[in-house]
């Protein structure tokens, strides 16, 4: 697990590089073994409230992850995400010094 400089992690969150097995012709599936995958908080992310960061995730350098939200998968560098399962909701323009919805984003913007 890699959690970089400056994250602000809120209250009650959960960040986890690990799962157990889910076999259900298996032992308990506590008595089964775990399964790891690397997990990355980027420089300057922000974690609100009771954010669940699950195994594998990957959250990009200052993006901003909205209080309860589930966050599995890549969140990309300057964006926002909310939701369970977390979805980016705008990205950062360098451009026009704004948060842009992410179905108007594009490449040219001026997004890292």
């Amino acid at each position: 697990m890699i959690i970089e400089d400056d994250a602000l992690i809120a209250g009650g969150c959960y960040i986890s590089d690990n799962n157990h097995s889910i076999d259900p012709e298996g032992p308990q599936y506590a008595e089964q073994p775990l399964t790891f995958s690397p997990t990355t908080i980027g420089k300057g992310v922000w974690l609100g409230q009771n954010v669940c960061v699950l195994a594998g995730a990957n959250i990009g350098e200052r993006s901003i992850i909205g209080a309860g939200s589930v966050v599995r998968g890549i969140i990309p560098p300057y964006s926002i995400a909310v939701g369970a399962p977390a979805r980016v909701i705008k990205r950062y323009s360098f451009k026009t010094k704004q948060w842009v919805p992410a179905k108007s984003w594009k490449e040219d913007s001026g997004v890292i």
